[in-house]
Parts: structure tokens; sequence; C-alpha cells
């Protein structure tokens, strides 16, 4: 016998969230490179008003925020399991936290319900075992703004110098430092 016992519940346009998703999926591993099976899914979570979907591969980590009302909630799902909801379901998405009953066994669940579809999903893996954030472990200043073609410049000056050797993969990229009125801009030739 399956009963659900529905505990919290929140609803989000379909189109807000399948935004959020595209711009996170892409810091991802490839799925035949999960080592960790937690690098494997995207951590929604909800507070008050706001939204946030984050991706990680424990080097690069982006959180994108998006619209939602209801209960907080905060959950582990596959990209592409929550693809297929958005692709096939309504224009919004009600997700409730429960627990499932099977004979006397209780499984705790995420229940997606998009237009017709209700998709459910057993939490094997819990919220609390994704990556700490790097953006919570980090005092950060205020954020500066720097104009675009500024932007562009630097990272066009900097690009010769990026490292493309694949076995020290931490070299493929730039730093940047800001400071009140300045940035500092440099990338590493994996030389020495």
């Amino acid at each position: 016998m399956n009963v659900q016992t529905k505990i919290k519940q929140t609803t989000i346009e379909t189109k807000a969230l399948r935004n959020a998703l595209a711009l996170v999926k892409p810091i991802m591993q490839k799925a035949h490179r999960w080592t960790i099976p937690v690098l494997g899914t995207v951590r929604v979570s909800i507070v008050g008003d706001t939204g946030v979907i984050t991706a990680t591969d424990l080097n690069r980590e982006m959180a994108v925020s998006f619209p939602a009302e209801g209960e907080p909630i905060d959950f582990l799902i596959q990209p592409r399991f929550l693809e297929h909801v958005l692709k096939h379901g309504g224009p919004s998405v009600e997700i409730s936290r429960g627990e499932w009953k099977y004979s006397t066994t209780t499984f705790p669940a995420i229940v997606l319900k998009s237009g017709e579809l209700t998709a459910r999903i057993n939490e094997i893996i819990q919220p609390e075992d994704f990556p700490k954030s790097m953006f919570d472990q980090r005092p950060f200043e205020q954020p500066q703004e720097i104009e675009a073609s500024a932007f562009r410049y630097a990272l066009d000056a900097c690009a010769p110098s990026i490292s493309d050797e694949e076995t020290r993969y931490y070299l493929n990229g730039v730093y940047l430092e800001a400071w009140t009125a300045i940035c500092a801009w440099s990338a590493p030739t994996g030389t020495g």
C-alpha cells in the first residue's frame, strides 16, 4: 500500500526553473565521470519567495536563483529527471516533501506535480551530503562592478597564457582579484 503524507509544499513557475537548470547544468561533470554520486545531482533550495538551484564539480560551483512561493524545502535531484518533469508538465511545478509508506517501512520522498504529470523521487542522497558551498565558506567582500568592455579586454589579454594541458586542469583559467578601483588579472602558463 502506497500512502503519501504531505509535509511541505511549494510552487515554482516551470519556465523559471527550466532556465535556472539550464544555467547550472554545464558546471556538472559528464555522467560517466561521476565518481562521487552526489556530484550527479543539483541542489534545489527554497526559502521564502526565492529558490536557488546549485551545481558543483568540486572545482567550480554555480548557484542561480528563481522566484518561488510556499514552504521551505531543500532536496537533491538528477538534472535529467528534473528536465523530464519540466519538459512534459504544465506551466508550474508543485513540489512537496513527505514520507512514502510501504507496508511497515517509511521512506523520505520528494513529489513533483506539473500538469497531468506526477513524479516521485525517493531521497537516497540527502541535501546534507551535497558539498558545502564555496560561497558559505569564504568571507567575500562587496561585489565589484567591472565594465563589460574592460572585462572582455582583460580576458583577451590573458587568453594566450592560459594552459591547455589536460592533466593540470586547475591551470586552465584566469585569476581575478578586485580592489576598490583596480582589478588585477593573471593566467598561469603551466611552465613553472
